[in-house]
């Protein structure tokens, strides 16, 4: 995913085009993206996705006004579009957040870059924190 999201981000930046997605392929792909999520419901029973939903509910709620409070400390540094900045900053999937600003016409370029850095950075850390985490626990 990162080698076509380069392409394009290159192609863009040089000016060759400034195209965007057809409309009928974001609805396309929101309607496999929750097909794909809604199946891993099979089998599970109602008790258990009523617990996990609170849950989620809960932590959902948490991330959020942290992606708030980020989002408001950077918006003087960053001459982004508020709903762009909480949208690169709020917790989720790359294509995920990126469909989520195709889908209410935010900057989906300025989104996508900022997820790809937010796993770059946390792949390129996270073994070093680990490491360090289990030395001083030695």
């Amino acid at each position: 995913m990162i080698g076509p999201v380069t392409v394009s981000a290159v192609i863009h930046l040089m000016g060759l085009t400034a195209s965007d997605p057809p409309f009928y392929l974001v609805a396309i792909a929101q309607v496999v993206m929750g097909s794909a999520i809604g199946c891993r419901f099979a089998g599970v029973r109602f008790a258990m996705v009523g617990r996990t939903l609170m849950l989620g509910a809960g932590a959902a709620v948490i991330l959020l006004v942290v992606t708030a409070c980020f989002s408001w400390a950077f918006q003087a540094a960053v001459p982004v579009a508020p709903s762009a900045l909480i949208l690169a900053l709020a917790p989720g999937g790359l294509a995920e957040m990126t469909l989520v600003a195709l889908a209410l016409a935010v900057d989906s370029a300025f989104v996508s870059c900022m997820h790809i850095v937010r796993i770059t950075v946390v792949i390129v850390f996270a073994p070093m924190l680990f490491r360090l985490g289990f030395r001083a626990a030695d």
